[in-house]
């Protein structure tokens, strides 16, 4: 699996759903190739809801302590899930990641991944648009899907939504991607 995301991934895109912990397996090979890929540049996501134990977390903690820029949105007010966040929003920032925590009138509960790929041609994307949490525990419960793909025009869009969460301001229109505030 990791094979295919480090030769091909670059270059299409895939659809697919993800029941149970397939979901985190494949998620969880798709942050470890951000964290291990020597060109790439950085990695932003949104987190709303991660599990206690988060291979997640420690893969992006991992890709900062090897040099990756590391942007992660974390929103405090997910339900009975408030103070588990904010652990993690601290374990983040710890470890060099910059944290933007959500909104003040809008929870932000999108499932949006951005690795950002730097070459000697410029910069390519892996855009993930998912409908699950990145939580190992309720993945287990639910079936979740999720778009990966290399679409330039999708990764120029990903990354302009992060560059307005960065400044608390909604993205209201796109050309490729449909955001909801």
């Amino acid at each position: 699996m990791q094979k295919f995301f480090q030769t091909s991934l670059f270059c299409q895109s895939l659809i697919d759903f993800f029941p149970c912990t397939v979901f985190i397996r494949v998620y969880f090979t798709f942050t470890v190739l951000g964290t291990a890929t020597l060109s790439v540049d950085n990695i932003k996501m949104t987190l709303y809801r991660m599990a206690r134990e988060s291979q997640i977390v420690q893969a992006l903690v991992e890709a900062s302590e090897n040099g990756k820029e590391v942007v992660a949105l974390v929103e405090l007010r997910a339900r009975f899930d408030e103070q588990n966040n904010i652990d993690w929003s601290k374990h983040l920032e710890e470890a060099g990641c910059t944290v933007i925590y959500g909104f003040d009138d809008y929870k932000v509960h999108s499932k949006l991944t951005l690795i950002t790929k730097k070459s000697a041609h410029g910069y390519s994307y892996i855009t993930q648009i998912g409908t699950g949490n990145y939580n190992e525990k309720t993945s287990e419960l639910y079936t979740d899907y999720s778009f990966i793909t290399a679409d330039l025009g999708i990764g120029e869009e990903a990354s302009n939504v992060f560059q307005n969460l960065a400044v608390q301001k909604l993205t209201e229109e796109s050309e490729k991607m449909l955001v909801a505030p």
